[in-house]
Order: C-alpha cells, then sequence, then structure tokens
C-alpha cells in the first residue's frame, strides 16, 4: 500500500503507522512513530494528520524535532488511559527546537489520570491553536523550558479549558538569567472553565503578553485570574519584565467570588524586581469583596516597579477596591475609567502612585523628594499638598494642605443672645490654620465661626434671634486648610 509518507515532505497519516482511533485500542505507539517519522525527514519536517476518533493513549507523546505539526481533523481525540503526569510534549528539555504547532481541532482528555495535558519544554515559534482540554488535575499546558536555553515566540490561542487547576503555568527553571524562562509568550482569546486556582500562573519570566482571555466559575471557588511572581528558583536572573495584560475578563457568582483577584503580583523574591508591566481592560464580576488588582511585596528586599493599570471593573453594588499595594514603586495609573463601588487605594509602602500623569504619596512623608517627572502635580496623601518638580529637579510646594474631621453630637438649645462654644480635638492643626464648619440641619438665623489652635478646632454658634433655637442631634463637618 502507498501512503503519504513515502513522498518526501508530504503530510504524514497517523494511521498509516497503525493507529486506530477507535476508542478501544493503545494508540500511542503509532502516534509516536508518525511523529517520529514527519521530524526525521531530510527536508526539515512535516505535518501529521489525526483524523476524526478517539486515540487511546498510555504515556506521553513526545515532538522533540523541529517544523513538525501535529493537526487534528474534526472529531479527533487524544485520550489517556494509563497515569502519567503529561499526555504530550513539545521540546526535549536540553535544546530549543523550533516551529511545533499543534493545530486544527485539538481535544485533550485527561481523564482524571494525566497532571497537564500539554507541557512545553524549551520552544521557539511554536505554539497551540483551537485546543480543548479537560479532566486534568493541575493547569492545561505547563511551560517549564529547557535548562540550558529559553523559551521564545510561544503562543496559545482560542482555547478552552474545564476543571483543574487553570489554564497556562509557566515555571522558570534554568541556572543563568536566560536559560529556563520563557520570554515573548502570547496567550489571547482563551476561555478556562470552573478551575480551582488561576487562569494563568507565571513565575520569573518576560514579556507574556495576556489579551482578551476570560476565566469563571459558577459551581466552585477559584482564586482568579493572571498570577505573576519572582521567586529565586531561576537563583542569577535579576528581573521578571514587561508582561501586558489587555482583556481580562473573570467571572464568579456571588457564592463563590469572595476574595477573588484579577491580576495578582507578588514578589518572594530575594534577588528579582518585576517591572515595566501593564494591565489594563479587566472586568471582574459578579463580584463581593473583590480586588481588580493587587500588587504586593511580602519581603522588602526587592519590589515591584513601574506598573501601570488602567481601565477596571466590577459589578456595583458589592465592595471593590482597585489597587491594594505593599512596597510597591511607581506604580502608573493611566485611566480614571474606574468602575464599581468603594472604589480606593491602598497603599502600604509609603512610595509613589502616579494617576494621570500626577504622584500621589500615601506615607505621610512631609514632602516628596526623591521622585517624580518634571511637570507632574505631586499629591501627598498625609495632608492633602501639592507639589511640582520643575525644571531643574526641584520639588516646590504649589497648594495647601486640607485636614477633614467629621463627628455626630447632640447639641443643646441656644438661648436668644446666647453664644455656643466647642472646642474640637482635630490631629494636625496648628495656629494659623483656617478652618470652616458645616452642619446637616438648618442654621436659619445663627451665626457659625471657626478658628484654630494647635491640635484644636474652636467653633462659636451666637444666636441673635429673638427666642431659644433647639441644635439637636447632627453631624458636624470641619475643612481646615494648612496655612
Amino acid at each position: 500500500k502507498a501512503h503519504n509518507r513515502m513522498i518526501e515532505g508530504a503530510p504524514v497519516n497517523v494511521k498509516d503507522y497503525g493507529a486506530k482511533g477507535d476508542g478501544a485500542t493503545d494508540d500511542t505507539a503509532a502516534i509516536q512513530a508518525a511523529i517520529d517519522y514527519a521530524g526525521a525527514l531530510v527536508t526539515g519536517g512535516s505535518e501529521v494528520i489525526v483524523p476524526a476518533g478517539v486515540y487511546w493513549i498510555t504515556s506521553t507523546i513526545v515532538m522533540v524535532n523541529t517544523n513538525v505539526t501535529l493537526n487534528f481533523a474534526q472529531g479527533s481525540r487524544f485520550k489517556a488511559t494509563a497515569a502519567m503526569t503529561n499526555m504530550l510534549e513539545m521540546g526535549d528539555g536540553v535544546n530549543r527546537k523550533e516551529d511545533i504547532q499543534i493545530i486544527g481541532a485539538p481535544y485533550f482528555d485527561a481523564n482524571n489520570l494525566a497532571s497537564y495535558c500539554i507541557k512545553e519544554r524549551g520552544t521557539r515559534i511554536s505554539g497551540v491553536m483551537d485546543g480543548y482540554f479537560q479532566n486534568f488535575s493541575e493547569y492545561a499546558i505547563f511551560s517549564e523550558p529547557s535548562t540550558v536555553d529559553f523559551s521564545e515566540f510561544f503562543i496559545v490561542s482560542r482555547c478552552q479549558s474545564f476543571d483543574g487547576k487553570g489554564f497556562f503555568k509557566h515555571l522558570a527553571t534554568g541556572p543563568t538569567p536566560y536559560n529556563g524562562r520563557g520570554t515573548d509568550f502570547y496567550i489571547k482569546e482563551n476561555t478556562c472553565f470552573r478551575p480551582t486556582e488561576w487562569f494563568a500562573f507565571i513565575d520569573t519570566a518576560q514579556r507574556f503578553h495576556f489579551t482578551n482571555n476570560m476565566v469563571g466559575s459558577q459551581t466552585n471557588a477559584f482564586l482568579g485570574g493572571i498570577n505573576i511572581t519572582a521567586s529565586d528558583t531561576n537563583t542569577t536572573s535579576t528581573v521578571t519584565a514587561e508582561h501586558v495584560i489587555n482583556g481580562l475578563y473573570v467571572e464568579s457568582n456571588a457564592t463563590y467570588s469572595a476574595g477573588i483577584i484579577g491580576v495578582n503580583v507578588t514578589n518572594t523574591s530575594t534577588t528579582k524586581t518585576i517591572q515595566g508591566c501593564k494591565a489594563s481592560n479587566i472586568l471582574v464580576q459578579p463580584a463581593n469583596s473583590v480586588t481588580i488588582v493587587k500588587l504586593n511585596t511580602p519581603t522588602v528586599a526587592y519590589t515591584i516597579r513601574a506598573f501601570e493599570v488602567g481601565n477596571v471593573d466590577a459589578k456595583a453594588g458589592f465592595a471593590n477596591s482597585i489597587i491594594v499595594q505593599a512596597n510597591v514603586a511607581w506604580t502608573r495609573i493611566l485611566s480614571s475609567n474606574f468602575q464599581g463601588t468603594a472604589i480606593g487605594f491602598i497603599n502600604d509602602s509609603g512610595l509613589y502612585t502616579v494617576i494621570n500623569g500626577s504622584m500621589e504619596i500615601a506615607s505621610g512623608k512631609s514632602a516628596p523628594v526623591t521622585q517624580g517627572d518634571t511637570g507632574d502635580l505631586i499629591r501627598n496623601t498625609s495632608n492633602d499638598s501639592y507639589w511640582t518638580k520643575d525644571s531643574v529637579g526641584a520639588f516646590k510646594q504649589i497648594g495647601h494642605g486640607t485636614i477633614v474631621y467629621s463627628e455626630t453630637r447632640d447639641l443643646p438649645s441656644i438661648a436668644s443672645g446666647g453664644n455656643l462654644i466647642l472646642s474640637i480635638t482635630v490631629a494636625g492643626v496648628t495656629l494659623g490654620d483656617y478652618a470652616q464648619v458645616a452642619f446637616e440641619l438648618s442654621l436659619s438665623g445663627l451665626i457659625v465661626s471657626a478658628y484654630c489652635r494647635t491640635g484644636l478646632v474652636g467653633i462659636s454658634i451666637y444666636n441673635p434671634t429673638a427666642g431659644a433655637i433647639d441644635m439637636a442631634s447632627t453631624t458636624m463637618r470641619i475643612l481646615v486648610t494648612k496655612h
């Protein structure tokens, strides 16, 4: 019988090598033989066709040759029928291989026997398209680059995964700055259903691009969207940088959404900095005490720097916080388009947050002295004062700070011609500051004045009318402008 394999470079059919695809025969060896033949062609590789059918897999299939494409016909499926870590591996984990592709309609059923459906092991210009993955215990796709080289230009697009811990995981393993690390990965238009951890978990990598991905579950709790971290596994790499997240949708019902994080960035390393990353167009809903973007460095040795955030949204009606950050330097908020209720910025580090070209200091420092670009409007949130950095690099205060205070108090009746004097303790007030006071009730006919002393605001309420006026219970608000 003549086969396409007799023609150099022609597509190779796994059934020409004995694969049955009948859902009852172990097809592992036949599929491996077809892949090996395609990879050994003198012309530099070929396409391996997987016709419709269910192919039993009892051990890991490997694609270790350059220029090999595994093309799944509609209705074809690989099904694990024995315990294994990975159903299929791309690359050999030693030398970097190029142009290894999985395309068509790849369907991997781990059958609760495999940890990962696909493992990438140090490839270049390779990828997985239009895949469907289910019944795995870890992540659908796992990237652990070669120990002597790095993975580069790896694409995962238009895939779906069900269950397991999540969709994509990357770990750096190599001993030198570039080896053992992924760079220029493109993860776009994928969907992850019913995970227990993250859509993606990225450790010590560079230039990962996430575009228009979705993660959600209505039946179990999970951690969130994308987790970026730096650890000391890759001992001499000093930076994990330039990740771009543009379009991420995280969904769960109210029962399972508590604590969900859209984008989580955590640096636990003592040798690395996470820097130059961007996150935009992030939507989390439904939400229940949700954090859309969290930046955190539990240890202070190294940090997260130059992280940009813009266009984030959470379903209204829940308590949402946009940024929670600790020991994080130079976070730039690119857009004011933040939706949701109780939106807030929490900065435990005393470092700098830039909002629309302005800088906010949440530290209680008396003046900014180390950071800022020329022309930035800089706000010190300890006293609400404003500063700018001029053309010669000097910081100048251009606006006076303010202090806001409020309390609810049951005020007595004021007799005709009477004068009620209140002395309110307000931290940060000094002699010469200017105070204004307002009450949540009608003050018709009364004359109210306020003055400042060190630590105190004095309020005088005079009744010039012919009769007594009952003040009753009210909320009193004080605004102090620093001199």
